[in-house]
């Protein structure tokens, strides 16, 4: 599968929330402008974000005429949701709420409701701390499996196992989590897996995982990092070191607060990106 967020932008403020929510879904996702859109590229199994400003108290003419072609499509099978920017008035329009009903008219699994971002002045730009609200909207938002195998693990009642799901109730775990996923993608290209026990960062396999130590144990720690490298490194930083296999000494690192996260781990996490090729 593959995520698609697909904007219309006057004055740059949709495209930049646009590429805040596609820059960490990972390797298969990306944000298209409208007028390079083609509405065949959709497919079941792909995640669908749409956003638009608003414009006469709806969504632009170009997004519009998207929501027309994807609906004469179809969209059964897809998971989508929506987003638009906005004033923040009083009385407004809402382009995202009619974006939505467009999606879901047309076939689509809405999987949230519309989201709204606001700007300063008609042409923005965009209020302090937006793309920060844009980036914890979309841990809320499946996250695309390595090779398009799907989104993250579901559970019993065949709900998937998001970002934002799995640090519920930790503010701390959040904060360090944005922090190592800055680290990971700084890297290179990358998917993000999430089931019950983990955060997984991937390439060809799996190069770092994040897990709550307080699922298992009694622990004041939101996280542990563990790195898994192709040799056992004796720092005393690491909390344990195991050797699961031949080729792999599996290191845990404890991660009090962001400030762990510092050039000695983004060198190990470099190491171990490399050797998950």
């Amino acid at each position: 599968m593959k995520a698609v967020i697909l904007y219309d932008s006057g004055y740059g403020n949709t495209k930049a929330i646009a590429e805040a929510v596609a820059s960490g879904l990972g390797a298969g996702a990306r944000a298209v402008p409208v007028d390079g859109f083609e509405p065949g590229s959709i497919q079941a199994g792909d995640l669908l974000v749409v956003g638009s400003p608003i414009n006469g108290w709806r969504p632009t003419p170009a997004i519009v005429r998207a929501l027309g072609d994807l609906a004469a499509r179809g969209l059964a099978g897809v998971k989508a949701a929506a987003f638009d920017t906005r004033l923040k008035l009083f009385i407004h329009g809402d382009a995202g709420r009619k974006i939505t009903r467009a999606l879901e008219n047309a076939g689509a699994s809405i999987i949230g409701g519309p989201m709204a971002f606001y700007v300063k002045g008609t042409e923005g730009p965009l209020l302090t701390g937006e793309e920060s609200r844009a980036a914890k909207w979309r841990m809320t938002l499946p996250t695309p499996r390595n090779r398009g195998k799907g989104f993250g693990h579901m559970d019993p009642d065949g709900n998937a196992w998001t970002v934002a799901r799995f640090l519920e109730g930790s503010p701390p775990a959040q904060a360090i989590y944005e922090a190592a996923e800055r680290m990971a993608a700084s890297l290179g290209p990358m998917d993000i897996r999430v089931s019950k026990c983990q955060i997984a960062f991937r390439r060809r396999r799996s190069f770092a995982y994040l897990w709550r130590p307080g699922m298992y144990v009694t622990s004041n720690i939101p996280l542990v990092l563990s790195l898994p490298l192709p040799r056992e490194d004796g720092s005393p930083r690491f909390k344990e070191v195991a050797h699961p296999s031949p080729a792999v000494w599996m290191h845990h690192l404890e991660l009090p607060d962001t400030s762990v996260l510092d050039g000695e781990v983004q060198e190990w996490m470099r190491e171990a990106y490399a050797s998950a090729a």
